[in-house]
């Protein structure tokens, strides 16, 4: 398939120009870089322009305004210009973003993890943790998720998505107190639906 050769292409010309871009970057001090078809700021990396061609090849197209999430499965949250420069050099097919508006509900799961900790847990039935009840049942399933909550994942939240794993680590069979704890630190969450469709968190939309 042409089509698919030329992607294919495209996306490892993208590659090198990363690499080669934030390989160069890393001798000089800017308050904006341009890394392959990416212009970020930093503190946090945030996409300031981005070539039409790069935008259109995640799962959900990149904007201005979207943050640097990962790469190659590091956070850069904290991280400094010249730690993330480092990882663009050795990982430049591995980047995942995070859509910028949405910080404010991200933030709102980790706290409503840390306040849900505070308290005695449900005896039967679900629990609001941000903008998600849950259900600690195994494995933890959400049974209700408030409109803003969408936008996280790379597909609805239906009723009854459950967790699969956060950061990683599986919470097939944790109990609450494990996966609230954490909820607190999260920077991707998996989710299973009924209908077998995987949701990952936009804080590493790939």
């Amino acid at each position: 398939d042409g089509g698919v050769e030329g992607g294919l292409r495209t996306y490892l010309r993208m590659q090198k120009e990363i690499k080669e871009t934030a390989e160069a970057a890393l001798s000089v001090h800017r308050e904006y870089d341009t890394i392959g078809p990416f212009t970020f700021s930093w503190n946090p990396c945030k996409v300031v322009a981005v070539e039409e061609y790069a935008a259109k090849m995640y799962q959900k197209r990149v904007e201005e305004g979207d943050e640097l999430a990962t790469v190659g499965g590091t956070s850069c949250r904290g991280l400094s210009r010249e730690d993330i420069l480092r990882l663009l050099t050795k990982s430049p097919g591995d980047i995942g973003f995070a859509r910028g508006r949405n910080r404010d509900v991200d933030q709102a799961i980790r706290d409503g993890a840390r306040e849900a900790l505070d308290r005695e847990g449900p005896k039967n039935g679900p629990e609001w943790v941000g903008p998600l009840r849950i259900w600690w049942r195994k494995p933890p399933t959400v049974v209700e998720a408030a409109p803003e909550a969408h936008d996280l994942f790379s597909s609805p939240v239906d009723p009854g998505s459950w967790f699969v794993n956060i950061d990683g680590k599986s919470v097939m069979e944790a109990g609450r107190d494990q996966v609230l704890q954490l909820l607190q630190k999260q920077d991707k969450v998996q989710m299973q639906s009924s209908g077998l469709a995987s949701q990952i968190r936009a804080g590493a939309y790939l």
